[in-house]
């Protein structure tokens, strides 16, 4: 096992904005709590990444970049980070970008972090049998391929062995946290007369 010194970490998320969605956001607090924990990794995303953090940041490209140049950047920085200079750990918090940046041989361990069910939610909004069987083949196939599979609830811990036949023992329920300086608890009262219902 590496120590601390010699351990390294690379991620991949979707958009380095927080205010895109809910994966965006876990993400972009994981970076910052890492960094307040004095732990520094290389990071990928799309869009402009924040000044100031301690981490190596690259953009992968806008935000808005059609689907084929975003894959393509994806598995050039996959190609480049992780055949290079072997990281400890690769992670990714999206099943299409994880499974483009990862080549066919990985030397390091791999993690997944399961945000939600990507074919299930498309199926949800409506998208077309075919559009759903696809991005549940690739979650699957994506999932598979990691060591470990981070899930935020007993829930999505469930689905993801359940769904996409992953072993128990690899996966891991981390709960998320609220910013109790941003999200301060009030009595329900006060917050129904704060938003006028």
């Amino acid at each position: 096992m590496k120590n601390a010194a010699e351990f390294s970490l690379v991620q991949t998320g979707m958009h380095f904005d927080c205010s895109r969605g809910g994966a965006d956001r876990y993400f972009g607090e994981l970076l910052r709590a890492l960094g307040d924990a004095g732990i520094t990794c290389q990071a990928a995303a799309f869009g402009s990444p924040p000044s100031g953090s301690p981490h190596r940041l690259t953009s992968l490209g806008p935000d808005d970049a059609p689907l084929h140049a975003r894959l393509m950047a994806l598995r050039r920085y996959g190609r480049e980070v992780l055949q290079s200079a072997t990281p400890s750990v690769f992670a990714w918090h999206f099943a299409l970008y994880g499974g483009a940046a990862l080549p066919g041989h990985v030397r390091c361990g791999t993690v997944a972090h399961f945000h939600g069910p990507w074919g299930a939610e498309s199926e949800a909004e409506g998208a077309s049998w075919p559009v759903v069987a696809a991005k549940t083949w690739i979650e699957r196939r994506v999932l598979r391929r990691a060591n470990r599979v981070i899930t935020l609830s007993s829930a999505f811990g469930d689905l993801v062995q359940r769904q996409f036949a992953i072993p128990r023992e690899r996966i891991r329920v981390i709960p998320p946290s609220v910013d109790l300086e941003r999200f301060v608890p009030v009595e329900k009262a006060v917050a129904r007369r704060s938003l006028g219902w």
